[in-house]
């Protein structure tokens, strides 16, 4: 794997700016004026999540490095689009999928102790979610799971690096809230399963 690292670290340094992705960084001017893209963000947190890994798993200080360069051009565009528009524009654009940004972050937050990495973090937490899971609401329809599961497990993360309690509930009520939409959902693909060989004529 260092050789993959390598690899790309010689990408991010040929592009100098601390973007690294298989995709131009104009798809994140569109995510920032809420134009119609596809999730950007959940493929910069795969890289962000593998460069992680390599550094604790492996001991690759130059996926760190790497690392830390992306996470300071993300907090850099993250931080131009509220001073441009708003901290309600950046919400806004959270609608989209983002992956698990909030929880990598946390994450390298906890290696490096850089105030930067633990607000850019805390500026991918969904509020409009995770809000829902503060006051226990019981009705979370409607919620993309592949893109709301990995906000969770990153306010567990926000939960376990600040202590914040109300991150810690979040995650027990959702818990409680998913094991029961999961029954449900299973119950009635066995029904659907169970009950194809009837033919209506």
């Amino acid at each position: 794997m260092s050789a993959v690292v390598s690899a790309l670290s010689a990408c991010q340094d040929k592009m100098g700016t601390g973007y690294l992705s298989a995709f131009p960084s104009e798809l994140f001017d569109r995510f920032e004026a809420i134009k119609p893209v596809w999730a950007p963000y959940y493929t910069i947190h795969k890289i962000l999540a593998g460069l992680l890994d390599q550094h604790i798993l492996a001991g690759n200080a130059q996926a760190l490095k790497m690392l830390t360069w992306m996470v300071d051009y993300f907090y850099n565009r993250v931080q131009n689009v509220i001073t441009k528009y708003s901290i309600e524009r950046h919400w806004l654009s959270l609608n989209e999928e983002t992956g698990g940004m909030n929880d990598v972050l946390y994450r390298l937050y906890t290696i490096t102790g850089d105030p930067k990495h633990l607000l850019l973090a805390q500026l991918f937490d969904k509020p409009c979610f995770l809000g829902l899971l503060a006051i226990k609401a019981d009705d979370i329809s409607g919620f993309h799971a592949n893109t709301h599961i990995p906000v969770v497990i990153g306010s567990q993360m926000r939960y376990e690096v600040t202590g914040d309690s109300l991150y810690k509930v979040k995650k027990a009520s959702i818990v409680s809230t998913l094991v029961f939409t999961v029954s449900v959902v299973q119950l009635l693909e066995r029904i659907i399963v169970d009950w194809s060989f009837l033919t209506i004529e």
